[in-house]
């Protein structure tokens, strides 16, 4: 068995969608774009994240569209077909999410230097 795991800090590309499935459990899904440089270029790869149960109740809470958060898990692609044409996409199920940024009163966004983190 193989397992792929990564460390990945991006920002979010959408708000965080929670649905809850039929045993009662709960998905957590967003988008998360990381931006990379090799030379002269920028690139930009885009990922999906699940987070289940209380994680996903956390994400919902405190992730928003825009804004940056550090995500470890285990990377799979998905793959499909629409149109007959083959589709994929990478998927990080999230084992931890920590909230890079916080809002403080001033409106203006600061690193978290305490540990104080709910993920």
């Amino acid at each position: 068995m193989s397992i792929f795991t990564g460390n990945i800090i991006g920002n979010l590309t959408s708000d965080v969608v929670v649905k809850t499935l039929d045993g009662g459990n709960k998905i957590a899904e967003f988008g998360i774009a990381v931006n990379t440089k090799r030379k002269d270029k920028e690139l930009v790869t885009f990922l999906q994240v699940k987070a289940w149960n209380k994680k996903a109740d956390t994400a919902a809470q405190y992730l928003k569209k825009g804004k940056p958060v550090y995500v470890v898990g285990q990377i799979e692609t998905e793959t499909w077909e629409k149109d007959g044409v083959q589709k994929s996409k990478l998927v990080i199920t999230a084992e931890h999410l920590q909230l890079l940024w916080s809002k403080p009163a001033t409106g203006e966004f600061v690193k978290e230097e305490d540990n104080d983190n709910p993920f």
